[in-house]
């Protein structure tokens, strides 16, 4: 796998729903080409913030959400179709 590095700009605009006292937050699709067969069977999607975006060390990586995503690559494209309510709901 390769990982993906979003920006700030890359999250969706949100705004707060008042009425239901909720944010849903959103970012793009995103899709990784021509992922080989080998290691495996991919079952897993995180989705971290960066603490300090100038290291780029794993050290600053903080787990957000975790979700399931079984995937047996082929050698075609993945890609992880993100809900269009969004990735999280914070309440």
């Amino acid at each position: 796998y390769a990982r993906k590095v979003l920006s700030d700009t890359d999250l969706v605009a949100f705004a707060p729903d008042d009425t239901n006292d909720r944010v849903d937050l959103d970012i793009p699709d995103q899709t990784w080409t021509a992922v080989a067969a080998a290691p495996g069977a991919w079952t897993d999607l995180a989705i971290c913030y960066d603490s300090d975006s100038t290291a780029g060390t794993d050290a600053n990586i903080v787990p957000c959400t975790w979700h399931d995503f079984a995937v047996t690559p082929n050698g075609g494209d993945i890609t992880a179709s993100i809900a269009a309510t969004g990735f999280f709901r914070a309440s």
